[in-house]
Parts: C-alpha cells; structure tokens; sequence
C-alpha cells in the first residue's frame, strides 16, 4: 500500500482574545499567559536532535533541551517525539565496511549533504550493463511479527532513463519478507515492485530531496536480519527488473528503526546505534490557575505523524493537565479524540491520519455540568456528545504536550480560555 505524503495550507488560528489566559505559539516559538506575560519557554530532551529547518530548507542540528520546529502543511510548528534509535551503522558514510557492495557501486563523497554542506553526500552508481551493482547494510531483529521502518535521502534529479530501487527485506528464516520499492527521482512517484509483507511506502518532499520511507513486518519463522538494500539504477522500464540499466544517484542520511511502523527524525549514527531521547510530556508549564475547575475551552492544532489504525490500543496525549496521557485532550487507537475529567469520557469519532492538520476542541463548564470534544478537519468544528463533568478535572502541576506519545506530532497552535467559546468564535480561526 503507498502513501504520498503531501503538504497544505491550514489557516492561522484568529479566534477571540477575550478570557484568552493562556497561547502557545509556534510561529514566534513563544508563550503568553495572563500572569507571567509573553515569554519564551523550556523544553526537554535529553540528547541532541535533528529537524528540517522552516526556513533554510536543510537538516539542522539542535542542542539539548532545544525546540525543534519545521514547516508541516503551510504552518510553523513544534516538533514533538518519543524516543526512538536508529539502529543503521555509519548512516552517513556509505563508502564503510558497514555498507557491503556488490559490483562496483563505489560510494563517492562528492555532493552537497542534506544538512548543506559540501562533500557529505554520495553518488552511487551502477554502470553495468550485464549485472546490478548496489550496496546494503545488515541489521539484526528479533524472530517476531513486529514491523520496521527504513528511510533514505535521494537528491532529486530529471533522470527517467532509470529507476533506482530500495529494498528492505527480511532473511535468515523459512518465509523471507520483500518490499521492492522504486522512485521517479524527477517526479517523486514510487512503485511497489515486490511488496510480500503488505507493507507501506512513501515519500516525504524535502526542497531538492525526496526523503523516500518504507516499512517492512516479520513473520515470526525465523527471520532475524533486516537488510538494508540501495540498488542506483534497477530498471530502465517502471516496475520491471533488468540487469541493462545503468546510471547514478546521490544518497544521503539512512536510518533503520526497529518496532516502528512510521519513520521519525534522522538521528545519525557511526560505529554503533544511537537514541534519540524522548520529548513526551514536555515542555513543563505551569498550570493557569482557576480554569480547569470552572469553565474554559482549550484549541489545540495538531498534526499527527501516524495514522490511527497503526497504534497499539491505548491513549496518546496531545494536552495534559494531569501528568497523564488520559487528561484535557488526547487521542485514542479507536480514530477519537478525546478528554477526561478523572472520572467522565467525552469523545469524537475523527479517524484522524498522519500528516493532517486538525483543530482539537474541548470545552467544559462546572457550572452546567457539562464538557464536550469537537474537532475541525476541513469543514468547521463537529463535537461529540455532551457529557457530565464532574466540576473539575483532575490535575497535576503541569500543561505538557504529547504525554505518552505514539510517534511524531506537530503543534501548530495552542490556545486555553476562562470561558466557553461559541461555534462561531472556534470557527473564526479557520478550519485546516
């Protein structure tokens, strides 16, 4: 099954600033609330990592504990991740034992890398004509049924005299799994050539790279080496296999996650695997005071890097008021968003996908007894059904983002009022 990432537009929020005490902004990467004022914010984590700048169109590193934000879909927004390891040795330097050839592929240190600088990508090439020539990395997994995740950076080019081919497969036991890929490098285009495990592709736009992803799931008969396969020119004909082709690509930036079915960002490595540590319920905030016991309404814009369907069962924070992933507004394997007072459920049915921006509403009033969850996907907001609120939720000391993460999220907008907004007022923001 292919998936083609693909970015929109999605409005500013506007909403009405009146009983506003509390908004998160990305685009200024600042925060304002009604007692401390504007300000800029602490965030957690633990290790340095990367992000594909808003602006410069490149890889950017960013040190501990620094906020990382990018362009998703037309919006400036905060990048939120649980932890994950890139298990793919030398992910940056294909000419290393690590990177076995066959042929003569000769990896060559030339081109401009995705971070900008000179001479950290590679050309890759195939120039026989009786024979492919590729290199791969071997990987080793546990006997199972889990799925993995593969990526890789290709430069785009206007090259359609040949076809390059990834490949993520599964040996080693007595039902191997293939997974084939092949990319238009002018157009972006993939083509699933060999796909045993019923697994996912796509490719995500990265200025003058395709940053081209694919997963692949064992079987549990055995299967413990998860290779790691880039053959530069596999075909001259879409979706066909033949020795005659030949050409070169550039390649940069490769990472293998185990147990991951959804591709997060490139973590490099050297000689051994490296973790990404964990920004799950951070940044830590404090609480405004005097809302979540009375009446208020929360907005948050989000932008999910999973779909739903490929969650384990549980709850994935989105705004958590009580240091738990079940709090103000999280999202639920079942498609819903959802809020949770410590005792009540309310919910809507979103079936929300990766990379798509929502508005995710809640509203609450101690007063009527009431709370309710809406969401905004392209048409204004639609709420679920009206449930009792017990006068306050429970609370922590913090407002956190993202508690208990799936995968990759984008915060694009968060706003927190002292009183119930309208449909009218919520819609004023515009919808995705």
């Amino acid at each position: 099954m292919k998936n083609i990432m693909t970015r929109s537009f999605s409005k500013t929020i506007q909403g009405q600033d009146r009983g506003l005490v509390f908004h998160f902004d990305p685009g200024t990467g600042s925060l304002w609330d009604r007692i401390k004022g504007k300000r800029g914010f602490s965030h957690v984590r633990n290790s340095i990592a990367t992000n594909w700048h808003p602006t410069e169109n490149k890889l950017v590193t960013q040190g501990v504990n620094v906020p990382r934000f990018e362009l998703e879909g037309g919006r400036k927004a905060l990048l939120v991740e649980p932890s994950s390891t890139n298990s793919c040795l030398y992910s940056r330097a294909f000419d290393n034992a690590a990177w076995v050839q066959t042929g003569t592929p000769t990896p060559t240190k030339n081109e401009t890398g995705i971070d900008g600088v000179a001479n950290t990508a590679y050309t890759l090439t195939d120039d026989n004509g009786a024979g492919y020539e590729y290199i791969l990395e071997q990987i080793t997994i546990s006997d199972d049924s889990n799925t993995h995740v593969c990526f890789l950076y290709i430069k785009k080019d206007t090259n359609e005299a040949r076809f390059p081919e990834f490949q993520p497969n599964l040996s080693g036991g007595s039902v191997l799994v293939n997974h084939a890929i092949q990319l238009n490098t002018k157009t972006g285009a993939l083509i699933e050539r060999v796909d045993t495990g019923h697994d996912e592709c796509g490719i995500i736009d990265r200025g003058d790279w395709w940053q081209f992803w694919a997963t692949i799931t064992n079987n549990s008969t055995g299967n413990t080496d998860l290779i790691f396969q880039v053959i530069p020119a596999r075909t001259t004909t879409w979706g066909t296999a033949e020795v005659a082709a030949t050409g070169s690509i550039i390649i940069d930036a490769a990472q293998g996650e185990l147990n991951k079915n959804h591709p997060s960002s490139f973590i490099p490595t050297t000689s051994s695997a490296v973790t990404r540590a964990t920004e799950s319920g951070y940044p830590l905030w404090d609480l405004p005071v005097n809302v979540f016991d009375a009446t208020g309404t929360a907005i948050v814009w989000l932008r999910p890097g999973i779909d739903y369907g490929d969650v384990s069962a549980g709850d994935y924070g989105i705004l958590s008021v009580q240091g738990a992933a079940s709090s103000l507004l999280y999202l639920d394997e079942g498609g819903n968003f959802c809020s949770h007072d410590g005792a009540t459920e309310a919910t809507v049915n979103v079936n929300w996908s990766r990379d798509t921006w929502y508005k995710a509403v809640v509203k609450w009033n101690a007063t009527a007894s009431k709370f309710r969850v809406g969401a905004d996907s392209g048409s204004d907001v639609s709420w679920g059904t009206e449930q009792t609120f017990d006068g306050s939720y429970a609370l922590g000391s913090y407002l956190q983002l993202g508690y208990g993460l799936f995968g990759p999220m984008h915060i694009g907008d968060l706003r927190i009022y002292n009183r119930v907004l309208s449909d009218a007022e919520i819609n004023a923001g515009g919808s995705p």
